[in-house]
């Protein structure tokens, strides 16, 4: 599977970054910052990602740029997939649903982590960039527990942080593959786990 990722990477690159960068220039100058939002290399290989695993269901663990990019994505290629949003700031919540109910995408599925923690709801992609660090590390395990399908490919942001790479380090999956040079922005960068499979 990562051979696949890896190609279709390469092959739409260019051009999803195309019709990403603008929206993400607006959005880190007008409604967050490029130090608080998912990177633009980082939500590209999450849509090959997507593209390349054609998943039922996914979870987008804090809403923000991710949510616009997912969303703006499945509505033009794969609209038949459900994301659901996820954030542990009800007003940061808001204001992400309103970003995609501005540029007319999808706006369902959007849950504060209060709303869903206790679900168990499968699915086959996953990705993590939730809350602030010293909080992220008590999601990792809930996640594992609750939110797995038979098999789930798993992005997991901010991987530079110590913090948040020895807890990912020690969660039960099944392969960890190196996306580094896909996904990192100046000194941030992401892993992507495989459970189950």
């Amino acid at each position: 599977m990562i051979k696949k990722i890896r190609k279709i990477y390469r092959e739409n690159e260019k051009d999803y970054t195309s019709k990403l960068e603008d929206m993400y220039e607006y959005y880190t100058t007008n409604i967050s910052n490029a130090s608080m939002a998912a990177s633009l290399k980082c939500c590209v290989f999450l849509l090959c990602l997507y593209k390349a695993l054609e998943p039922e269901k996914i979870l987008d663990l804090g809403s923000g740029f991710s949510s616009y990019a997912l969303r703006y994505f499945t509505g033009r290629f794969l609209p038949e997939s459900e994301i659901y949003s996820v954030d542990s700031s009800e007003g940061w919540l808001e204001k992400s649903k309103q970003f995609c109910q501005l540029n007319t995408l999808n706006d369902k599925h959007f849950y504060h982590w209060d709303e869903i923690k206790g679900k168990k709801i499968p699915f086959e992609l996953i990705f993590m960039d939730i809350d602030f660090s010293k909080n992220r590390v008590n999601y990792y395990e809930p996640v594992c527990k609750q939110f797995l399908a038979e098999r789930t490919f798993m992005l997991v942001d901010d991987m530079h942080k110590p913090i948040l790479r020895n807890k990912v380090k020690n969660l039960n999956f099944k392969e960890r593959y190196p996306v580094l040079e896909e996904t990192k922005h100046r000194k941030r960068y992401s892993w992507l786990l495989e459970f189950g499979g």
